[in-house]
């Protein structure tokens, strides 16, 4: 069952309707709640907590197998990422490689731009360029 289909079997088994839900959670519309039941919207962690609250039940019932199933993938995503950092690293046989890589990841795309605008100013100085052979 998904997060949505729970919310929604627990509020019908408390004979709660949407819109009296909404107005326990501090006055969300009942389309919002409907959004969630239906599963067009994910409720944040923050507001599933709410949520059993509101319906009196532990809110762990809520993370659904379709949520562990997401954390898993990104999970999956990171380690890949880690696996792809640690070859890059090796292919330019340079150990500083892997942990400026390693480093860039975690940036957002401000701190990225920055990165590089300083790798490109070091590269006009002398004394940190390779002499040419």
């Amino acid at each position: 069952m998904t997060t949505g289909e729970n919310i929604k079997r627990i509020r019908i088994k408390r004979n709660m309707t949407q819109k009296e839900l909404g107005e326990k959670l501090g006055g969300i519309s009942q389309q919002q709640i409907g959004q969630w039941e239906t599963g067009k919207v994910n409720p944040k962690i923050e507001t599933i907590q709410k949520i059993a609250h509101a319906l009196n039940v532990d809110w762990n019932i809520f993370i659904t197998e379709n949520y562990i199933e997401k954390r898993e993938k990104e999970i999956d995503a990171l380690l890949n990422q880690s696996e792809a950092i640690k070859l890059a690293g090796k292919a330019f046989d340079d150990p500083y490689v892997e942990n400026m890589l390693l480093s860039y990841s975690l940036l957002n795309e401000k701190g990225k731009r920055e990165a590089f605008n300083r790798i490109e100013e070091l590269t006009e100085v002398p004394r940190y360029t390779k002499k040419e052979e």
